[in-house]
């Protein structure tokens, strides 16, 4: 008889009857295989042993005592045991039962009629060799992932190098002009700090952004604006040298910041330049824009020894240079310090006069030029300061509008107007309109119409009795793109007048696109009739041109009779100033509406009843 050797391997054999493991056992001995065999009788013995041994082969009867084959090799087919060999011996040849075994996961099975040694043997062989090349074939693919994983990971670790390139390059640079951003210009600047401390030399810091650059964004679109930025960019770079950073840090505000200068005069003439090239012309998409620029300087040292001081200087000094007139630049100061500080202290101030009960309004009274009744009033706020005293609006009016601030004011206003018109109502007195001021913020944040739509409903107030004022530079950055809420106001019966009218740049463009129904004189010019014919002329021309265009006309800043006079004579039909009357407060304004008319020659006067 042939004999095959095999590396050495255990084989288990399950089989109740006696006589036939021991016939299964030579079997296998006398054919040669290197082998320790292992014999139980019942299913459960079979699952224990092999919980405790490796197993190269098992030789399973179908027919066993406590359970059959399948429910076997459910119990050890879990885990690690898949890859054990089970050969199934069966008292019978069913092909039912076959493809059942198979699919149990047996690996063959022989009937026991048919188990002579060459076909067991043989079928051990093959059991063996199956697991052999299945071994085989296992560690092939582990390898094969490992070294696939092993070229997913370089290729994921070279990956994440360039993510994090990227995200270094996104996090130091504006995405839209390529620019270093806050954050780059810090990192140089507090390096610049360093260098400069050692080297004992000064740098310094420009602030600047764009003037009317909010008209060219509501106007033309945010991708024209992008194109401007991006125009901006490249003459900036063309007046200033390779080495000085240039960075963008928001919206339209850009710093410039230059180190190694031999005096401060430096900066003021690259600030010169930027105004300059700026200044000029754009033509993007076909549009001609013109925008200006202000820059404020700040030096290292004189101006502040760190990055934020440097920072909040320069923007300060921007900000004094756009009170100059724009289009030039500043150098910060001491003195412009304090100022800052000042204005921080009121704008501090006045969010708890809001809370406070610390605001008043006035009634300034506007009188028919012809019949000398009272035919309205502007409301003007005053602020009764508890250290400061009795403060006029333009002590805290300008300082709130630089912030969100003016939005909550317009809406006390409002709210006050209709809550005294209310109060007058119901005391019997005959109302008149009263015009209330509007600042570009509440429009360009759509408060106003809401506003009040608010308070008309909940003081049960006739809207027709108020009137909006906006001057010509509200409008002028970008008020027009609200035209859908002065549409309404107008179906309300909401006049809406144009305050200071001819001081700005877009009279006759506000008259075509808005609904005006008051055009309001400038109290310079009314100042100036007496002493110069153009403005004379000018306001003649206002004049009629309300005429011409159905619209009301009233002159404010009226002071002596000789200005009344030639507003009357020229067909003015309304005035106010402190020839008639000063602003009131609402117990004197409601005295008035009882009187209703002003007398010639003087200033009204009141008396208490």
């Amino acid at each position: 008889m042939m004999h095959y050797h095999t590396e050495h391997f255990n084989l288990l054999i399950v089989e109740p009857s006696e006589a036939e493991r021991a016939l299964y056992s030579t079997m296998v001995r006398d054919f040669g295989f290197n082998v320790t065999i292992f014999e139980v009788m019942t299913g459960q013995s079979a699952v224990d042993v092999i919980k405790q041994n490796t197993f190269g082969c098992i030789l399973l009867s179908n027919e066993l005592p406590d359970m059959n084959a399948q429910l076997v090799l459910a119990m050890i087919q879990n885990g690690p045991t898949l890859s054990i060999p089970v050969i199934v011996l069966t008292s019978t040849d069913l092909e039912d039962l076959a493809l059942e075994l198979m699919e149990s996961g047996a690996t063959d099975y022989i009937p026991k009629n048919q188990c002579i040694p060459l076909v067991l043997n043989k079928a051990i062989l093959y059991a063996l060799a199956r697991a052999q090349y299945r071994k085989a074939q296992i560690d092939f693919q582990k390898a094969e992932i490992k070294s696939i994983e092993h070229e997913l990971l370089k290729e994921r670790n070279i990956a994440l190098e360039e993510a994090n390139e990227k995200l270094q390059q996104l996090a130091m640079r504006d995405p839209l002009t390529g620019l270093p951003n806050r954050n780059y210009l810090k990192q140089q600047l507090e390096q610049t700090l360093l260098h400069a401390e050692r080297a004992r030399q000064i740098f310094g810091v420009l602030y600047f952004d764009l003037d009317y650059f909010k008209y060219v964004n509501d106007t033309y679109g945010h991708q024209v604006g992008d194109e401007l930025l991006l125009a901006v960019t490249k003459r900036v770079k063309q007046v200033i040298r390779q080495k000085d950073v240039l960075a963008r840090i928001g919206g339209d505000e850009f710093v410039l910041l230059i180190d190694d200068a031999s005096e401060p005069a430096f900066f003021g003439i690259i600030a010169a330049k930027i105004c300059r090239t700026l200044r000029a012309e754009f033509i993007i998409q076909g549009f001609e824009l013109h925008i200006a620029c202000s820059v404020g300087i700040a030096t290292y040292p004189h101006s502040g020894k760190d990055y934020e001081e440097l920072m909040k200087n320069a923007d300060s000094a921007m900000y004094r240079a756009k009170e100059s007139g724009r289009n030039n630049y500043k150098f910060f100061s001491v003195e412009m310090n304090m100022q800052v500080d000042q204005q921080f202290a009121i704008e501090r101030d006045l969010r708890l006069a809001l809370e406070q009960e610390q605001l008043e309004l006035y009634y300034q009274p506007k009188f028919n030029l012809i019949s000398k009744e009272v035919v309205g009033a502007e409301a003007l706020v005053r602020w009764n300061h508890p250290s400061k005293g009795f403060l006029r609006p333009d002590s805290f009016l300008e300082i709130a509008g630089q912030s969100e601030l003016i939005i909550d004011l317009g809406d006390w206003v409002r709210r006050e107007i209709c809550r005294q018109l209310a109060q007058w109502q119901a005391c019997g007195l005959e109302l008149v309109r009263m015009s209330i001021n509007v600042a570009d913020k509440e429009c360009a944040k759509n408060r106003v119409l809401q506003n009040i739509l608010d308070q008309v409903m909940h003081y049960d107030i006739d809207a027709k009795l108020l009137e909006l004022e906006l001057t010509e530079e509200t409008l002028t950055k970008g008020i027009r793109n609200e035209i859908t809420d002065f549409k309404i106001l107008e179906r309300m019966d909401i006049q809406l007048a144009i305050d200071d009218f001819g001081t700005g740049n877009t009279s006759f463009q506000c008259l075509k696109e808005l609904p005006i129904d008051v055009l309001k004189i400038d109290k310079e010019f009314t100042r100036q009739l007496a002493s110069n014919a153009k403005v004379a002329a000018i306001t003649t021309t206002i004049i009629d041109l309300a005429k011409r265009l159905g619209i009301s006309c009233i002159a404010e800043g009226v002071e002596n009779e000789e200005q009344a006079a030639f507003l009357r004579e020229n067909g003015c039909e309304y005035a106010q100033g402190y020839f008639f009357s000063e602003p009131l407060t609402a117990d004197n304004f409601a005295l008035l509406l009882k009187k209703s008319s002003y007398t010639d020659n003087k200033q009204l006067t009141l008396q208490q009843s």
